[in-house]
């Protein structure tokens, strides 16, 4: 692995959190490292998902490693609580691997916007009418409040509440759902689920895209003017995170549901 020397700390601004903050940059800067806060190698993610979800847009041209420790109640992506903090920071000393991570993309007015999670089209306002291409051929027409385009690890995220699979760690995938479908005898779509390989290409277009947004985990923007929503892997983006090869990603999962 290259040696790295730089680092930050991103943290949910609670006692603990912060608190361990403190000790995490004064171990660091004991041992050599340097704080960075433009241009860090490693980030120190303390808080919950949000908080990882949050670090990982700050940094995504950066491209770090992240190094999430769940203080909080729930945390999808942290293998490490606070408590098992300093015994896992022999890591850092080459006992780790990179699992990758990999970004949903689209472009929005000339805006590229990532998502970790999911990437959503939703209209609250109407029914939302949208043809659905793949790899540029036509698949089905939904009539629906939107759709949920989810990555591997957004599967356990607004993607399960929608009832899609929890798709394993280590599946290259991505996930469709279609967000409340109207479905009669006049209008009906496959109204399932639909599990892609991660080199696929979907297309979302639209007549009326007007009242309409566009969700990125978090972000939001209106998708007002626009009639045409293409949504595929990231080819240079991605998340780079931290793991140890005695813990089981599945134990994770488990203890979570």
């Amino acid at each position: 692995m290259k040696k790295m020397n730089k680092f930050v700390c991103i943290v949910r601004p609670d006692g603990v959190s912060m608190q361990l903050k403190e000790d995490i940059q004064n171990h660091m800067l004991k041992k050599g490292w340097q704080e960075d806060l433009i241009q860090p190698e490693l980030v120190f993610v303390i808080g919950g998902d949000g908080a990882f979800i949050h670090a990982a847009h700050e940094y995504v041209d950066v491209q770090p490693l992240y190094y999430p420790i769940q203080t909080g109640t729930l945390g999808f992506f942290a293998q490490y609580n606070r408590e098992d903090f300093y015994a896992y920071l022999e890591a850092l000393e080459g006992d780790y691997y990179e699992q990758i991570l990999p970004l949903l993309e689209t472009k929005i007015n000339d805006e590229v916007i990532y998502g970790v999670n999911e990437i959503r089209i939703e209209n609250v306002m109407h029914t939302q009418i949208t043809d659905v291409l793949v790899n540029g051929h036509f698949f089905e027409n939904l009539r629906s409040s939107g759709v949920c385009i989810s990555t591997q690890v957004g599967s356990t995220a607004y993607n399960r509440s929608l009832g899609g699979a929890v798709i394993a760690n280590g599946v290259e995938a991505m996930q469709m759902v279609e967000i409340a479908g109207i479905h009669n005898q006049k209008y009906q779509s496959l109204n399932v689920p639909i599990v892609f390989p991660w080199n696929t290409v979907l297309r979302f277009q639209s007549k009326d895209f007007e009242d309409a947004v566009l969700g990125a985990d978090s972000k939001v923007v209106s998708l007002k003017g626009i009639h045409d929503i293409e949504v595929r892997y990231s080819k240079e983006k991605k998340v780079r995170v931290l793991r140890t090869n005695w813990l089981n990603p599945l134990d994770n999962l488990q203890s979570l549901f």
